[in-house]
Formats: structure tokens, sequence, C-alpha cells
């Protein structure tokens, strides 16, 4: 294989490891518990009750996972954008024009995928400090603990967010794919002849 391909390959390795986030942070999500996600958020007049010493507490957990993981989501797309190659006016052959270019648009869907989840952090903060951090936007339903831990900046709950999905998918257009079944165009613009 050529040296190129192989370059390509630990390029790309390399930057998927930026993807992950790491273990303490994946150990902190699993292990949150129900003690600091499981409390019960009681509403009067669209206030919080007053916070006791649980809320505080599941407030500051909460608070530093996601600022945590916002902080690593920064030095991740610090460390992309040092990894993303100054102009050089170095000739290259096709190939590695090809491959350059294949890692260099990854680069940036990388970090535009941090960027997106980055944005999610701020909103999620930002309703952990209004106080309605763990109620559905969509229909004001308490969002699922197991849905918290497994995605703590999320914003609906799991039917919701289905039906988020669904209704994108329905106003996406619609491509037709290589397998679906379509009638052989005639020879020539002629019918089909019947036997």
């Amino acid at each position: 294989m050529d040296h190129g391909v192989w370059k390509c390959r630990a390029a790309l390795k390399s930057r998927a490891r930026l993807l992950l986030p790491c273990p303490s942070t994946t150990r902190r999500l699993a292990t949150a518990g129900t003690a600091s996600l499981g409390m019960e958020e009681k509403r009067e007049a669209g206030m919080m009750r007053k916070a006791t010493v649980g809320d505080r507490k599941r407030y500051e957990v909460l608070s530093k996972m996601l600022r945590d993981r916002q902080s690593e989501i920064k030095n991740k797309l610090r460390s992309l954008r040092e990894l993303l190659p100054s102009e050089s006016n170095q000739v290259k052959d096709a190939e590695e024009q090809s491959m350059e270019d294949f890692v260099l648009g990854m680069d940036f869907a990388l970090m535009e995928m941090e960027s997106e989840t980055l944005k999610k952090i701020d909103e999620a903060l930002q309703r952990l400090e209004e106080g309605s951090y763990g109620v559905c936007v969509e229909c004001g339903q308490k969002i699922a603990e197991a849905r918290l831990r497994a995605l703590p900046f999320a914003n609906a709950c799991r039917e919701c967010q289905e039906q988020r999905e669904e209704r994108a998918e329905a106003e996406r257009p619609h491509s037709r794919s290589v397998f679906e079944e379509e009638p052989a165009p005639s020879p020539r613009g002629r019918a089909p002849a019947r036997a």
C-alpha cells in the first residue's frame, strides 16, 4: 500500500480519538447515580421550589459534569485546529492531494460536530441556571434519568426527540436509492414488445 494511504489512516485514527470523551467523563456520567440525578423537580407557577441541600448538590454535580465536558470539547477543538495544515507551496501528486483534501474535510466535519455539541452544552448550562434542566422543551415532561446520564445536554424526552427526527426526515428531500426498483427503460423509446 502507498505511504500516503498509511499516513491518512494514521491521521484519521488520531482524529477519531479526539472525538471520544475521556474515560473519567464517561465514568462520571455512568456513575452519576440516582442521588444526584433522580431527585423530583417540583414546579409551582413556573418557579422552582426552594433549593434543598439535595437540589444544590444535584446542581453542582450537573454543572461540574457539563463544564468538564465543555472544557474537554474546547481542548479537542483546539487540538484539531492545531492539526490543520498551514498552506504550503509544496507540489503534490494527485493522490497525495486527494488524501490531504479528504483528511482536511474530515477535520472540518469533526470540528463542526464538536462545535454543535459545545452549543448544546452551553444551552444545557443555561437551562440548569434557569431551573428548567431535565424538562422536555417540547412537552414539559421530565426527561428520563437514564437519558440525561447518557446525553447530559438532552433538551427533549425520547418520544419528542423521535418525533423531531421523523419530522426532519420527512422534510428532507428523498433521493431514490439505487436499490429501489424502477421499470427498465424500453430500447430507443419504444414500447416493449408483447408476446
